[in-house]
């Protein structure tokens, strides 16, 4: 199982909000939630979804660790 992002609850730093433009997350189904390094945690509505994670990564340049979702 997944790690789970309660998103409701989760405070993300404006520098993590600028990482992906907003049209790029809703199509992927994805949320920059936090940066650690150079490891970049994102909620996924489909945690599994390994060509939204790669576009993520190619993106931002970050190692993407994905996480499900939960609202």
């Amino acid at each position: 199982c997944e790690p789970i992002a309660e998103l409701a609850d989760l405070p993300i730093a404006d520098e993590v909000r600028r990482l992906l433009p907003a049209a790029t997350c809703e199509r992927l189904g994805v949320l920059a939630v936090r940066l650690s390094g150079t490891t970049l945690t994102l909620a996924c509505v489909d945690p599994t979804d390994a060509a939204a994670i790669a576009e993520v990564s190619r993106l931002t340049g970050y190692r993407v660790r994905a996480v499900l979702a939960r609202y």
